[in-house]
């Protein structure tokens, strides 16, 4: 037997003669009927074979190019994946699976397409097999889905009043799928830095502030955590409506004050006399079973962001001499023409007839029927003072005083940030202002529904399409009432106009049996409604009435003269801008 090393990988045959080449490339010659091993072939015998019974072996696998996969990170539970098999030679691509996560492979000629995918990392195999049998080395196309939004929290969490104009935060920003990827941070939607979870807020001016933090994972999952407080570095003010004379009489004392603060607001209110805890609800203090000797009220107001002020007044209570009490007087802020006072005073158990009333503390006159009236009076910062005269012995009492506030000026309530008149949004915003920076009542009132708070601004969501309004309204402690409204019209329906191509024949012309067309639609996908009957023509269309801001699925079908319908078109997923 003889051998023919080298050559191409061929089958061919000639009368009895066979030669089949092996895997290493040797050729072994037999001639059957023969006993005898043949020599090895000549070129020249070689060449004068059949050259047309020549056929080529096929070796080279598919191969899997072109892959349309999706983002490594995605938020999206559902892939399409496209790709190309290319068979070698003469072979064409006979079968393509696809395996994802190691599941049992599935045909997929025409791609690869799933939903519903759960959190985490997928894996999907491709193998593409000939026509010959050989299969493709495996590719591979990997991704994370992660649909869950990142979480933030504050450690801890900015108070609702501060009382610096610097403020240090703290947060942690997390995100158990893709990771954080971005972290922004804005203070009255101006950014700020937040570095490494650090907020360092300087220069801070008084008043409300609005702090925001949003975070977007790998996945662009967005989350924002937003926290309202408070600016309110001043002290609160506490001032006596009826201040305690140098010199009282009397066993017991009736003392009012005013404790405001424009900034956050009263706290707390705390009254002592001789460093012991006293009642003083609604700024009214009642002092009795007072014994001589010197007397020291302290006062002292909280305000909500922890400033604190003292009002301290000292007193002596001193038995016989002359008394004085006032028993009437206009409120701490007042809008009345006519201002009124009444008074009593006593000595040792007898009443007293006489007294003077100034209004500076200076010039006194009399005013002996223990009740006098000014008319008049000037807007402003009110003084009134009164003693009672012992009229046997010449002794006064001391000076009682009254403070109060004349205002007969209404709140005045400014928009600065409104809708447009004519609102194509179902939200609505309102910046406001009261001149009156802290007043007694405030009334926020949406289409004659009363709000819960008033605080500006305020946000509306989910508007319906019609005319609102909405209505600021301010009462002041003197009782002076304004209101301010702003009236508006919110419309999200927009005309959209759905075309599309006529039913065709087998002959690829309009159907002419097509007598109209029905045209469905749906905000939720399948769930659709009463159709829109449409005439049937060259270049059908319909005019639709959308929502801004929705997302309508639409479909078409055709309708001919007995009344048959046809299945619906390919659906069209249309976002109404």
């Amino acid at each position: 037997m003889g051998t023919i090393k080298g050559g191409p990988m061929v089958f061919f045959k000639k009368r009895s003669l066979l030669l089949k080449i092996t895997a290493i490339f040797v050729v072994s010659v037999m001639l059957f009927g023969y006993q005898n091993c043949a020599k090895p072939l000549s070129s020249q015998q070689a060449s004068s074979l059949d050259q047309a019974s020549i056929v080529p072996l096929h070796t080279e696998p598919p191969i899997i190019s072109n892959i349309s996969a999706p983002d490594l990170i995605t938020k999206l539970n559902m892939a399409a994946i496209s790709f190309r098999a290319t068979a070698q030679g003469t072979a064409s691509i006979s079968t393509i699976k696809c395996s994802l996560d190691e599941a049992e492979p599935v045909d997929c000629m025409q791609g690869f397409s799933t939903a519903n995918l759960s959190e985490g990392r997928h894996r999907l195999q491709i193998i593409a097999t000939d026509s010959f049998g050989l299969a493709s080395s495996p590719t591979f196309v990997e991704w994370t889905v992660d649909s869950v939004l990142p979480a933030i929290s504050f450690n801890p969490a900015p108070t609702a009043f501060v009382a610096s104009r610097s403020l240090n935060i703290s947060f942690s920003a997390l995100d158990g799928g893709s990771g954080i990827d971005t972290v922004v941070c804005t203070l009255d939607d101006v950014v700020v830095g937040c570095l490494n979870g650090s907020i360092v807020l300087t220069n801070l001016a008084e008043g409300n502030k609005s702090l925001r933090i949003t975070a977007t994972d790998r996945a662009q999952n967005v989350f924002s955590l937003t926290r309202s407080f408070i600016i309110d570095t001043k002290l609160p003010t506490v001032a006596f409506n009826m201040a305690p004379p140098a010199v009282v009489a009397t066993t017991s004392l009736n003392i009012t004050f005013s404790a405001l603060d424009n900034g956050s607001g009263i706290d707390t209110v705390v009254c002592s006399l001789n460093n012991v805890v006293v009642s003083c609800l609604n700024g009214s203090l009642a002092l009795s079973n007072l014994t001589e000797g010197i007397k020291s009220l302290r006062i002292t107001a909280t305000d909500r962001a922890q400033n604190v002020f003292n009002l301290n007044q000292n007193f002596e209570v001193r038995f016989n001499v002359p008394s004085i009490a006032l028993t009437a007087n206009p409120p701490a802020f007042d809008r009345a023409v006519v201002s009124s006072f009444s008074f009593t005073g006593q000595v040792v158990g007898r009443v007293l007839s006489t007294f003077e009333c100034s209004r500076d503390n200076v010039l006194y006159l009399a005013c002996n029927a223990g009740t006098i009236s000014y008319n008049n009076l000037a807007e402003g910062n009110q003084s009134f003072y009164v003693r009672s005269v012992d009229v046997t012995t010449g002794a006064r009492s001391a000076p009682l005083s009254y403070n109060w506030v004349i205002d007969r000026t209404l709140p005045v309530i400014a928009f600065s940030v409104t809708p447009a008149a004519m609102s194509t949004s179902a939200s609505a915003s309102f910046t406001f202002a009261i001149t009156e920076l802290n007043p007694n009542v405030r009334v926020c009132n949406l289409d004659n529904v009363d709000q819960a708070t008033c605080n500006s601004p305020v946000s509306f969501t989910n508007l319906s399409n019609a005319s609102h309004s909405f209505r600021v309204s301010a009462t002041d402690r003197a009782g002076n009432t304004s209101q301010a409204t702003f009236n508006w019209v919110v419309n999200t329906i927009v005309s959209k106009t759905l075309a599309w191509d006529p039913s065709l024949d087998a002959n690829n012309v309009m159907d002419i049996t097509v007598t109209g067309y029905r045209v469905y639609s749906a905000t939720v996908p399948g769930m659709y409604g009463a159709p829109i009957n449409v005439a049937a023509g060259a270049a059908p269309t319909s005019v639709l009435s959308l929502e801004r801001g929705r997302t309508y699925y639409l479909a078409v079908t055709a309708v001919n003269a007995a009344g048959s319908e046809s299945d619906r078109s390919m659906v069209l997923s249309y976002l109404v801008p």
